[in-house]
């Protein structure tokens, strides 16, 4: 019965809108950085290649040598893929927050429209960190309106401050950007440290134990310092990579919200401004689509109870 639970609620999991909006900034994190990773390995596979071409021109490195030496360096990296693997489940749980965090101002309009068509005196408060400031600024003004409208049993058309009236597409909040892009930054500073600890162990295990095996290693020293040479031009191209996957990430996520902030704002000024047949519609916007039918449920209850108490 317990499992039959569980899977029941997996399955919910990935049926919900919202969730799979968040399961999928997680993917898009975690899949950011194993491209990385991905493109360092490949790297780090064509160094020992190279090696192995190298090493079996040298007449002095036996066969033996050879074999112990790209042993080691094996085992190495095997032990390392269980912390890779690790690192990048702990993305993904972050990615899937991120994602949590992004819906909060939509979240959190649901859930006053919920409250409110019970409790006229429903508290709408926002989160100050996870603000959208275009919709939270307009939801404050527009509930505190429709309280005034319930508690004068009456709905009237109200003019709309300038600031308001003329936005006409999705708007750039900087500071709601910085907000969620500040944890992708983190995220992204990690991915590069993570990234120069993989590529600093292998090759310094490598340049070691290739001292320690193979005979007349000092005649080896320039080669293997300029491998390393090599790897510190690299970690510029991860960073590099970094800024660009991560900067491109945050720039859709934004507009996935900015879109849908954006459509429930002009349904709002619609509403205020008389046209009380207006509710929120969204193409392309699924992740927010559950909070938006509770938001037209609360539009629909209020034109229903204000248009029969005008009739009685």
């Amino acid at each position: 019965m317990k499992l039959k639970k569980l899977l029941s609620d997996l399955k919910g999991l990935f049926r919900s809108p919202d969730s799979r909006f968040m399961l999928s900034v997680g993917g898009k994190i975690m899949a950011s950085s194993l491209l990385i990773h991905l493109f360092i390995i490949y790297s780090l596979i064509q160094q020992l290649r190279f090696n192995f071409l190298f090493f079996k021109t040298q007449s002095s490195v036996s066969l033996m040598e050879m074999e112990t030496f790209f042993d080691y360096v094996s085992l190495e990296a095997m032990d390392i893929l269980p912390l890779i693997f690790g690192f990048h489940v702990a993305l993904f749980l972050i990615g899937c927050y991120i994602g949590r965090i992004l819906l909060r101002p939509f979240l959190t309009i649901s859930k006053y429209s919920e409250a409110a068509i019970e409790n006229i005196n429903a508290v709408y408060q926002p989160e100050i960190y996870s603000n959208y400031n275009l919709l939270t600024r307009f939801s404050e003004f527009f509930f505190v309106y429709i309280r005034d409208c319930r508690l004068k049993k009456k709905l009237e058309a109200q003019s709309i401050p300038p600031q308001f009236s003329k936005v006409h597409r999705p708007t750039r909040d900087i500071v709601y950007f910085i907000h969620f892009s500040f944890l992708l930054v983190i995220v992204g500073v990690v991915t590069i440290i993570s990234a120069a600890v993989v590529i600093d162990t292998l090759t310094a295990n490598v340049v070691q134990l290739a001292f320690e095996l193979l005979p007349n290693a000092k005649e080896y020293k320039n080669f293997f310092l300029g491998q390393i040479a090599i790897f510190n031009d690299i970690y510029v191209l991860i960073a590099v990579l970094t800024v660009l996957f991560y900067g491109s990430l945050s720039l859709h996520l934004y507009d996935k919200m900015s879109g849908a902030a954006f459509s429930i704002f002009s349904t709002m000024r619609a509403f205020m401004k008389g046209n009380h047949s207006s509710r929120v519609h969204l193409l392309g916007y699924g992740h927010v689509r559950d909070y938006t039918r509770n938001f037209n449920k609360f539009l629909n209850y209020i034109t229903r109870e204000l248009e029969k108490d005008k009739e009685e």
